[in-house]
């Protein structure tokens, strides 16, 4: 008879073993407990040996997960597990983040300058058009935006704020503070990133704003807009590429138009 109540005893033992939950913690420890509620941030418990005891709660970021009654178990992740999940996630899509880029540049440049010479035989003003050539060096930053979800392709707007060329003859080296300087500011226009893979992508944009150039060496100013399309290979935040530079006058008489094609190298931050 005796066999019998410790037998039953120690099979009632087990049943109610088996039928309580356990929250496991983050430091390894467990509760047996009566889970009652579970919200975005806390699990309101009771203790399983007391049953009339205070309702407890813990944060769900002090946990690991929860074994219920019934053998299901119920996994969760921290706060800091999921900021870090994110973190991979961002630094995965650092192609399609948006932010500040700055380029240098250098590369040839054709210029068809109108000047004007003075004929003393007839009194008047002539006006001829010349071909000339330089080395250019440019410097432009500016933003970039993009927006939605897609993975391989993605558009967004770019706005080169400030680019500014410095043109030198390559025959007289001292024309880099006397020859012609195109400032281009505020140019508006679209950008777009094709993923290859994480890392790597191709980037083709389009911009165009208002032009101010300036040349001591043959007395000229005037006003004009610089179209920009670009080609660039990205590797993470650096970028190699070419661009092209169309600046067109808008004097009806006195013009400087040009033609630029530019190497690129710069980064993304």
């Amino acid at each position: 008879m005796e066999k019998i109540i410790l037998i039953l005893l120690i099979a009632f033992s087990a049943t109610v073993s088996f039928s309580q939950d356990i929250i496991t913690k983050k430091d390894g420890t467990t509760i047996e407990a009566e889970v009652l509620e579970i919200t975005p941030t806390l699990i309101k418990y009771k203790k399983y040996d007391q049953e009339d005891g205070p309702l407890r709660s813990i944060k769900i970021s002090d946990i690991v997960s929860i074994k219920y009654e019934d053998g299901e178990i119920e996994k969760f992740a921290s706060e800091n597990e999921t900021k870090l999940e994110k973190d991979k996630r961002k630094k995965k899509d650092v192609l399609t983040e948006s932010g500040i880029f700055l380029d240098f540049l250098i590369g040839y440049g054709s210029r068809n300058l109108t000047v004007d010479f003075y004929d003393f035989q007839q009194g008047t003003f002539t006006y001829s058009t010349i071909q000339l050539n330089y080395l250019n060096l440019s410097l432009q930053f500016g933003n970039k935006w993009y927006f939605g979800q897609r993975e391989k392709w993605r558009p967004g707007l770019q706005v080169t704020w400030v680019r500014y060329n410095i043109s030198i003859e390559p025959q007289d080296l001292q024309t880099i503070f006397s020859g012609p300087k195109n400032l281009s500011i505020v140019n508006f226009g679209m950008c777009n990133i094709f993923k290859f893979s994480e890392n790597t992508g191709l980037e083709l944009n389009f911009t165009m704003g208002v032009n101010v150039e300036v040349d001591f060496d043959y007395d000229y100013f005037g006003g004009g807009l610089a179209f920009n399309p670009e080609i660039k290979y990205r590797m993470k935040n650096l970028a190699i590429g070419l661009n092209y530079s169309r600046i067109q006058s808008l004097s009806s008489i006195e013009r400087s138009n040009w033609d630029i094609i530019s190497l690129s190298i710069g980064a993304k931050f």
